[in-house]
Formats: structure tokens, sequence, C-alpha cells
């Protein structure tokens, strides 16, 4: 038997007690119209008359009894006021029994005025009684009203959705709702019972009293459209609450549920923003990581560490080229998401990610790609100047060694007059193939040592000077002249002389003068230092300006190879600065050398 099911039968017997003394007691008045009209001789109409009062009296208490067992009293309440009923019956019937025996036995005779004026005093002190129970009750009426204001204003003043539930008729209604919960939901009932069926809550169960008096919590999403549904299934128009049932039995054995609704969209938006924004930092760290990677293996590796550290405990791999380079290698696995890593191959997690989370796993992907894209670049690059380098050792060591050999023949033959003029041609041939080998010498540095490329301070005016000094001894018929030169080091390296010679040698030998003259300066400004090579020469048309420092560019009238204007800019970029050409005045060009001051 439940405990609602028991409490009700104590309520029935209790009623139906009181109802039966109420029955019992008609026997009074009963009795004395039967002795009056009997024994006395009264008319029936008097004796009526007279005990009309105690026949209206039985029958209130009959019907008390049976509206207290049909009432939704509580059973311990019924039971206090039938045992109160039946109490108050044996006192007052034993006080007067009492009267009667001591009349009777002492004096030998009834005074029914005395009896009478008995009865006026008990009917004094049950009135006072009474009295006392009404002021309590008026009392307790009031604060129970100033509670209830109070708690009314409370609900009405609450940011919270709040509503009363209560049986109807056998069901759950709205007895009650505070404004909030009425412009929150459109339908309350609909809304409530949705809620509490998310819940796995029942109401009917809670306000027949089955319950521990504890608290049940859900978490459900709202939207007019929709009505209340899983947050997981939430539009985006949706807002989300925190919906308590909370039951509350009142001590007349009435159960009211209170609906309490909480807005919390705006905390869980804050919320979701600072977990996006934590994987947004963790990703940038991962994303600074996999740019430092050495290798395929490690970049793929740290992948998958960013996926798990952002959607633990999924499991993560990472397949590249078909094979799995990271993560579990299980043929039966399951995976709920794949993002590309373009065409290389893809990061799989075993997890089903909302669209702000897909993107994010995409991103890394994408990064992840582009870092594998360096590295094969690098590796290319590193394999190239391996090859590179190998050629250079094997032309210069093989190639010089033979230039060499025939120099040294050719010399023997100074004492053939008849051999002079083809001795000496074949002289300049060998001069200018071993310039060129020391040409290609110093361009292949320049790329094979470009990663490990160390700079230090060179002080120009020495490297100037020399510069000028060995052109003035290679073309005897040119005007070479050095003018200001600040005293400052820049950030340079032992090629900085043989770009500087490069230049000045070209103004010479492109020159269409009778006598060449070429004029160096440099100048400071802040961080950078400009050289200045002006020429007396033909000039160079603007649209061949850029093109002559192009691979392989030969000059009108060119014999060289066209390589160095090409190695002249790209030895000072390597140094940070720049190449360009500009018009003389009134003839010729101005080659303008850009260098980084050394840092002190």
């Amino acid at each position: 038997m439940t405990t609602a099911t028991a409490s009700d039968s104590r309520r029935r017997l209790a009623g139906y007690a009181v109802a039966a003394l109420g029955v019992a007691l008609f026997a009074v008045p009963v009795y004395d119209v039967w002795d009056d009209t009997t024994d006395l001789g009264w008319a029936l109409l008097p004796s009526l008359a007279e005990n009309v009062s105690l026949f209206a009296l039985a029958a209130l208490l009959v019907a008390g009894g049976v509206w207290l067992a049909r009432s939704r009293a509580d059973g311990d309440h019924a039971t206090i006021v039938a045992a109160t009923t039946f109490a108050g019956t044996a006192a007052t019937a034993a006080l007067f029994a009492w009267i009667v025996v001591v009349q009777s036995w002492t004096m030998q005779d009834l005074k029914p005025y005395v009896i009478a004026l008995d009865a006026v005093v008990v009917g004094a002190l049950g009135s006072f009684g009474i009295g006392v129970y009404r002021a309590r009750s008026a009392s307790r009426r009031r604060d129970l009203r100033v509670e209830r204001n109070r708690l009314a204003g409370l609900f009405e003043n609450t940011s919270d959705a709040v509503a009363t539930v209560e049986l109807a008729d056998g069901s759950p209604a709205v007895s009650s709702a505070n404004e909030r919960f009425r412009e929150t939901f459109a339908d309350p009932e609909a809304a409530i019972e949705n809620a509490a069926r998310l819940a796995a809550t029942s109401l009917s169960s809670l306000l027949d009293g089955d319950h521990d008096g504890e608290t049940t919590t859900r978490e459900v999403a709202y939207s007019d459209a929709d009505g209340v549904h899983p947050v997981a299934d939430a539009a985006r128009d949706a807002r989300e609450f925190i919906v308590q049932f909370v039951p509350h039995d009142t001590d007349r054995g009435r159960t009211y549920v209170y609906v309490v609704a909480t807005d919390v969209t705006e905390q869980k938006q804050l919320a979701r923003e600072r977990e996006a924004n934590e994987r947004l930092d963790l990703l940038h760290e991962y994303a600074s990581k996999l740019v430092n990677a050495e290798s395929r293996d490690r970049a793929a590796a740290l992948a998958r560490e960013a996926v798990e550290e952002l959607y633990a405990p999924a499991a993560v791999r990472v397949v590249l080229d078909g094979e799995v380079v990271a993560g579990p290698d299980d043929a039966d696995a399951t995976f709920d998401t794949v993002a590309a890593v373009g065409d290389r191959g893809r990061i799989e997690l075993a997890a089903d990610l909302a669209t702000r989370e897909l993107n994010a796993v995409n991103v890394l992907a994408t990064h992840l790609d582009d870092v594998l894209g360096r590295l094969d670049y690098e590796r290319e690059l590193a394999d190239e100047r391996e090859e590179l380098d190998f050629i250079n050792r094997t032309l210069r060591h093989n190639l010089l060694n033979d230039v060499q050999v025939v120099k040294a023949r050719l010399q023997t033959l100074d004492d053939a007059d008849d051999l002079v003029d083809h001795r000496d041609v074949l002289l300049d041939h060998l001069d200018r193939m071993a310039e060129f080998v020391q040409t290609m010498r110093t361009y292949t540095k320049s790329l094979v040592e470009d990663d490990e490329h160390v700079l230090r301070p060179v002080d120009l005016r020495p490297a100037l000077e020399a510069v000028a000094d060995g052109t003035r001894t290679a073309y005897e018929d040119a005007d070479v002249s050095l003018g200001d030169v600040p005293e400052v080091a820049v950030s340079a390296d032992e090629l900085l002389e043989p770009v500087l010679e490069n230049v000045l040698t070209n103004a010479v030998e492109h020159n269409d003068k009778e006598t060449p003259r070429v004029h160096v300066d440099a100048e400071r400004h802040g961080d950078w230092v400009v050289v200045r090579v002006a020429d007396n020469g033909p000039g160079i048309p603007d649209d061949r300006k850029d093109a002559v420092f192009e691979r392989g560019e030969l000059g009108e009238h060119s014999s060289g190879s066209g390589f160095g204007l090409f190695l002249v800019r790209k030895t000072v970029e390597s140094y940070g600065g720049g190449v360009e050409i500009r018009d003389n005045e009134p003839t010729g060009t101005v080659v303008r050398i850009t260098l980084p001051v050394a840092s002190t």
C-alpha cells in the first residue's frame, strides 16, 4: 500500500467515525421527546421545539464527519480531528455523569437548573478554547497571507520563470505563473509537460505524493516554433534553460510542484565563446609547433596531438599517402569525421563533430598540408643543393687542374716567336675559363650555403679601396676614382669584394668612351649604406634596367656568361639589401647598392 492510499484510508475512517458519533448522539433528543410525550404527557410539538437544537447539533456532527471523510485532508490531520471530537465528547459526558451521580447520591434529588448552569460553565470554557483557537488560526492565516504575498512578490520580481502545478480534476495543471513564465513560454502547460518528459519525471506521481522531496533538474532548449526540446537539437534562435521541478507538501495534505526555469542562454554562449577561444589558442600553439616540425612523421604526430587535446578522448589518426603515420593502425576502427590534408591524406576522428568544431579540424588539416608541402620542398631543395655542390666541386677540381696544366705548357713557348699570337689568345681564353669557374663557385656557394649563410661585419671603405685599386691595375686606360665613404661596417661576408669588383668591371668593359671613367662613393642613411658606382658609358635603356639582373642575360657586344649582375643581385639580397640601376648625368649609368649596417 502506498503512502497516499494509507493516508486516504485513515481520513475516511476518522471521518465516518465522527459521523457515527453524531448518529449515536441523536439518541439523546429522541429519548427526551419520547419521555416527554409518554411519561409527562407533553404534546409532541413543544417537546420537538425543546430538542431542536440537539437534533441540529447531532446532524451537524454527522455532516462534519462525512465532509471530513470525503475531503482532501491528510490522514493524520483527520485522525487528530476525530480523536479530539471523541475526547471532548467523552470528557463532557464524564463531567455531567459526575454531576448527576453526586446529586442523586448525596442529595437524593436532581437539580435540573444546576445541571443546566453547569452546562453553561462547560459552554463558557469550551467557548474560551474555541476563541483561543480562532485567534491563533486568524493569526496563522494572517502570517500565511503575508508569507504568500511575499512569495508572490518574490516570484514576480525574480528573473527566473516560475510556475505552480497542482492537480485539477485529477490531471496536472498550472494554477499560477509569474509574468516572466507567461512571457517566455507561449504554452506553459505544454512546455512543462515536455520538460518533465525530458527530465524523466512524472508530474502526476509528484502530485500524488509519490516523491522523496528531491528536486529534479534538466537542461532544455526552447523556441516558440519548436517548443521544448533537447539542447543537442536546438535551433540557432532557441534559448537554453535549466528547469527544476520542486515538489512541496502542505500541512493540509495538498502537494504542489514548483517549476523554476532559469535562462542560461547568455552563460552558455559565453562558455562556448571561451571554449572556442581556448581551442583557437591551442590551434595557434600547435600551428607554431608545426612550423618548426623537421620531419613528415613529426608533423603528423603534432597534428594528431592537437586534435586529441581538442576533442579527447576520441581516437584520432593521421593517414598520409595511404599509410597510417600517427594513431591507431586498426583496419576495423570506425571514424565518423574526416578532414582532408590536401591530396596527401586525411585526419580521421572517431567522433561526430558539430560544424564549428569540424572547421577547427579542417584548419589544422590545411596547415598540416602547408607544412608537409614546405618539408617536401626543403627536402627537394636540399637534394638539389647537394647535387649542385657535388657538380661544383667536380668542375672546379677537374677543369681548373686541366687549365693549369695547359697554361703551364703554353708558357713554355715564350721563345717561339711565330707562336706568340696564338699563345696569347689561348692564355686569354684560359684566364676567361678560370674566371668563369670562379664565378660559378661564388654562385654555387651562395645557393648551397643559403640556410647556413652567416654574415659578419665587413669594413666598407677598405673593401672599396681594394676593389678600386684592383680595377685600376686591370684596366690602365680607365679612370677609376673613389669619393667619400663613411667609416662603417656592413653586414656581409667574403663575397662582398667580388660583388663590387663585378660592378666596377662591368662599368669599364661596357663603356664606349676612349677613356672610361668610373666614380665610386657611399652615403649612410640610418641603418643602411648606399654605394654608388657611376660611369660615363652609353647607359642602359629603361626597359632593360631590370632585365640585366636576370640569369643568363647578356648585354650588347658582351662576351661574358650572363651570370655577373645576376650574382650581384642574388648576393646583395642574401645580405638583406638591394641593387638598382639609374641614369647618370649627362650620360652613363649609376648602380646603387644598398647594404645593411652591421649591428654592434
